[in-house]
């Protein structure tokens, strides 16, 4: 079992004591770290039924998570999407001493990550590194993680010029889940689970009280007119600088249409369009989203 207890809030929700985070060394140059690191190597002799019970499931950028809580909007955070963004350990995944991850890499794409467990150096830390595909030709640092350090509360991922990056556990995702599913629903759920109230009851919602729910697929409560929503987290792909939500009406009694979002502290702004009044909501109760290892 996990040997570190320690909060995460999803939302305002406990997600999950005893977390370790990842630190990976990608691109994130307002938040590198430095360590000189030990080249020397050993062989493993290494527990996997403890390591896994403390590694198992889906990690996240903790950069991400900080800035998104600064800045309550994923287009201004997208930055911090870069290089691998989240991944996920299945101890069913491992090959020998070598186990295989699946990554969100660049906000975009599915990437298989793998850790070598067999030949730690002195400090403890073990190789990593990204299967190459073929778009590896344009991106030159995809392969430039190189160390990985178990370091409770965190892992460690090391660059090879000594850089790093902190990823901490969001989940024990199903194993089925897409590799985007950290950056989509943590997003949504950090930005805007909870129950608001607004005066604009006639502009979008027809109600003067919704609840948004984004652990259930983004279920909204409350409203007549629509029961679902989406936000667009593929910022980097769509190179979008606004943010963006879609409403939807299962029933099929009204299209979905889409609309630009502002989030500050614990007031909401929809506006139908760039010129448009927005309608605004107030969150009844200010909840903590940030996750705290």
């Amino acid at each position: 079992m996990r040997d570190t207890k320690t909060t995460i809030l999803q939302g305002g929700d406990l997600i999950r004591s005893g977390s370790l985070v990842l630190v990976l060394s990608l691109l994130l140059t307002s938040c590198w770290h430095h360590s000189k690191i030990n080249k020397e190597h050993h062989k493993a002799n290494v527990n996997y039924a403890r390591l896994f019970s403390r590694l198992q499931g889906t990690w996240i950028s903790y950069e991400y998570m900080l800035n998104l809580n600064k800045t309550a909007s994923p287009s201004r955070s997208a930055s911090y999407m870069e290089g691998i963004f989240s991944f996920t350990i299945d101890s069913d995944r491992l090959n020998q001493d070598t186990l295989h991850c699946t990554a969100w890499v660049n906000g975009h794409s599915e990437r298989d990550v793998w850790i070598a467990f067999d030949s730690p150096d002195t400090m403890g830390m073990f190789s990593i590194g990204i299967n190459k595909s073929e778009n590896d030709q344009h991106n030159p640092n995809s392969d430039n993680i190189t160390r990985i350090k178990i370091d409770s509360p965190y892992l460690i991922i090391y660059t090879s010029t000594y850089d790093s990056v902190r990823y901490v556990y969001y989940d024990n995702l199903p194993k089925s889940a897409p590799a985007e599913y950290a950056v989509r629903h943590y997003t949504t759920a950090a930005l805007f689970r909870g129950e608001y109230q607004t005066r604009d009851s006639a502009m979008i919602f027809g109600a003067s009280y919704v609840y948004f729910d984004p652990k259930h697929i983004g279920r909204l409560y409350g409203s007549p007119v629509f029961d679902s929503f989406d936000i667009n987290v593929d910022v980097l792909t769509q190179n979008d600088s606004i943010d963006y939500m879609e409403l939807f009406d299962s029933r099929k009694q009204t299209e979905s249409r889409s609309f630009i979002y502002k989030i500050k502290k614990n007031v909401l702004r929809i506006y139908p369009n760039t010129d448009s009044m927005p309608c605004v909501l107030h969150k009844t109760e200010i909840e903590d989203t940030l996750p705290r290892p």
